[in-house]
C-alpha cells in the first residue's frame, strides 16, 4: 500500500478505517502504512538496543571456572619447579662464596683449612674461635659473630652461609638447629682427625676435583654409615625418614657440592655419596 492517502474529493472515507475528511488532504500519512506501523510499535516496546548484558549466564560461569582450574593445574607445578631451580641456583653461588672465603682464611691461617668442629680444650690443632668452620669463616663473610647461636639474626646480615631452601623450610626452629644448611665434609684421619676436629692443609687433599669440602646438610659436617668406611656406606637415616648428616635430596632430588677446587655440582643421592667416600678409596 502506498505511504499517502490522496483525498480529492470532499467526504471520501478511507475504505481502510473509515475515516472520513471533511475537506480533501493530499500528502497526509497513512495510518496504515509500514513506516506508521513501525512507529506505534517502537513506542509500545521502547528502543531495541545492543548494549553490554549486566552478568554472565550459569553455563559461562561454569566455563570459566573450568578454564581457570586447567591453567591453575598446568602453571602451579611449572612455578613451584622455576622456583625450586632458583634456590638451587642461589645454594650454588653460596657455596662458591664459601670457597673463596675457605681460600682466605687458608692464606692468613698457615695454608689450615678449619676443622669442622668446634673444641674447648687448648689442643694447638683446633678453630682458633672454639666454634665450628662456618664461625671460622665469619670474618671472611663480612660478618662478626662470636657463636652460631642466633642463626636467624646471622642470616639477615650473612645469608651467604645459609642454603636458600633449607632456610625457607626450617625457619620457624631455625635456631635450634646444628646448621644454616651446609656442613662440612667428613675427611680421612690422614687428613685431620677420626672426627674433623683438627685444621689441615688442603695440600693433603689428593684428588681436588673429585673430593667435596662443603655441600647440602642437616648437620654442621657431611657423613654416612659406617662413618669413615666406604664399605657399604648409605646415607644416614633417621627413624622419622630424614637424613641426619646430610640432605641428598633437597633441591629437587639433588643437593649441591663443593669440591676443594672451587667447583660446585648438583649431584643424585647416589653420585652425591659417591664423591664423599671418594677420599676414602685407596687409589
Amino acid at each position: 500500500m502506498s505511504d499517502f492517502c490522496e483525498y480529492r474529493i470532499r467526504g471520501h472515507r478511507c475504505g481502510i478505517c473509515g475515516d472520513s475528511f471533511g475537506s480533501p488532504i493530499i500528502g497526509r500519512t497513512n495510518p496504515h502504512s509500514l513506516s506508521a506501523r513501525s512507529t506505534r510499535l517502537s513506542r509500545a516496546i521502547g528502543p531495541i538496543t545492543n548494549g553490554p548484558r549486566d552478568g554472565f549466564t550459569l553455563l559461562e560461569l561454569l566455563v570459566c571456572i573450568a578454564i581457570i582450574g586447567v591453567l591453575a593445574a598446568i602453571l602451579l607445578p611449572v612455578s613451584a619447579r622455576a622456583r625450586s631451580a632458583a634456590l638451587s641456583s642461589s645454594c650454588a653461588s653460596n657455596l662458591r662464596q664459601i670457597g673463596a672465603a675457605l681460600q682466605l682464611y687458608a692464606q692468613d691461617n698457615n695454608n689450615l683449612y678449619p676443622a669442622a668442629r668446634g673444641l674447648s680444650n687448648n689442643d694447638p690443632r683446633k678453630n682458633p674461635t672454639g666454634g665450628s668452620w662456618i664461625v671460622e669463616l665469619y670474618p671472611y663473610i663480612e660478618i662478626q659473630s662470636p657463636s652460631f647461636i642466633n642463626k636467624k639474626t646471622d642470616y639477615g646480615r650473612a645469608k651467604v652461609t645459609f642454603c636458600p631452601e633449607y632456610y625457607r623450610v626450617n625457619k620457624a626452629q631455625f635456631n635450634s638447629l646444628a646448621t644454616a644448611g651446609y656442613g662440612m665434609a667428613d675427611l680421612p684421619a690422614t687428613v685431620t682427625s677420626p672426627n674433623n676436629n683438627f685444621r689441615f692443609s688442603p695440600l693433603s687433599i689428593p684428588k681436588p676435583a673429585r673430593t667435596v669440602i662443603v655441600a647440602d646438610s642437616n648437620d654442621y659436617w657431611v657423613g654416612w654409615d659406617p662413618r669413615g668406611n666406604p664399605v657399604g656406606a648409605k646415607w644416614s637415616i633417621s627413624p622419622t625418614g630424614s637424613c641426619v648428616t646430610a640432605d641428598p635430596t633437597r633441591h629437587a632430588g639433588c643437593a649441591n657440592y663443593l669440591f676443594f677446587d672451587g667447583h660446585v655440582s648438583a649431584l643424585t643421592p647416589d653420585d652425591g655419596l659417591k664423591a664423599l667416600v671418594s677420599p676414602f678409596v685407596t687409589p
